[in-house]
């Protein structure tokens, strides 16, 4: 029975004690929260920045292949003809490409 009296009677003490580790506890809790969002920030940002590098590169579509193999084919064309009569010769025709 003493033990009890004595607890009723400094209970008080024991309620600040228990509501300063509550406390203590919850600041805690509350910078872990804040660590954890500002590193999710982070992430967040770097997707977006990753996203964007990806988004600029750009995709070639069968058309725009076809387009530019049409092109390269016929410079073939006219240079092996040119090649054919003698009007240029090989170094020539390499020095154009390199040109290009």
């Amino acid at each position: 029975m003493k033990a009890i009296d004595k607890i009723k009677e400094h209970s008080w003490i024991i309620l600040v004690v228990l509501m300063g580790f509550l406390f203590l506890r919850q600041c805690g809790m509350n910078r872990d929260v804040d660590k954890i969002q500002k590193d999710i920030r982070k992430t967040e940002a770097f997707a977006d920045s990753t996203y964007k590098e990806i988004k600029k590169i750009t995709v070639i579509t069968k058309e725009e292949v076809r387009e530019e193999m049409k092109q390269v084919m016929f410079q073939y064309l006219i240079y092996e003809d040119d090649l054919d009569k003698g009007k240029i010769s090989l170094s020539e025709i390499k020095d154009r490409i390199e040109k290009e």
